[in-house]
């Protein structure tokens, strides 16, 4: 009697040795699953990223788990912010690069157009001072391309800016004749770049 009840439990014991094995293909099964459709969502995203229209859609699936799924989704992200980014700028590079030629084309050419009926070094300095220009916002833009480039890449020095202001003003007169320009400071000292600066007074005009 007790060698059967001893056989009795070995197979109670082994079957549930069985049932937990078998709860646990399950487990692990249901998970893979669950991958295989998150994994394949993902896919599915990606693929769509970009649309008919040229649009980019960012938000990728399960970007809020907090699994590699989970990472990976946010790195995607964050590379497809990048994109949409450096997109934008170079949608936007034909209108800004003739925007920022404006102005200083505007002086080279009065400078020109002076220097064909009195020839002073005065017009030819602006002339010059305007082709400087146009060659750093040349450069500049070049190295805009770049996503990581900021403003704090831009060599800085002590400038008088009253100074510039003047000198710019000089400049306007040529093509803008009825501008006044007044100056308060004699003299106004601060780091920074004369170029960029050059570039904002040229937007405000």
């Amino acid at each position: 009697m007790g060698q059967q009840n001893m056989i009795q439990a070995f197979l109670k014991a082994s079957i549930m040795m069985v049932a937990v094995v078998f709860l646990l293909m399950l487990a692990y099964l249901g998970y893979a699953l669950v991958l295989a459709w998150r994994i394949k969502k993902l896919n599915q995203a990606m693929q769509k990223v970009l649309d008919e229209s040229g649009q980019l859609h960012i938000q990728m699936p399960s970007h809020k788990a907090g699994d590699e799924i989970g990472q990976l989704s946010r790195g995607i992200e964050s590379m497809l912010i990048e994109m949409r980014e450096y997109t934008q700028y170079l949608k936007d590079l034909g209108s800004r690069l003739s925007h920022e030629m404006k102005t200083p084309l505007a002086i080279v050419q009065s400078s020109l157009d002076n220097l064909e009926y009195e020839y002073t070094p005065e017009f030819l300095e602006r002339a010059q001072l305007g082709t400087k220009r146009l060659r750093f916002i040349l450069n500049q833009l070049s190295e805009l391309s770049q996503l990581k480039y900021t403003l704090e890449q831009t060599p800085k020095q002590n400038i008088d800016l009253a100074e510039l202001v003047g000198e710019l003003s000089q400049s306007y007169k040529s093509f803008i004749p009825i501008l006044t320009t007044e100056i308060k400071h004699k003299s106004l000292m601060i780091n920074g770049s004369a170029e960029l600066l050059a570039q904002m007074i040229d937007k405000l005009m």
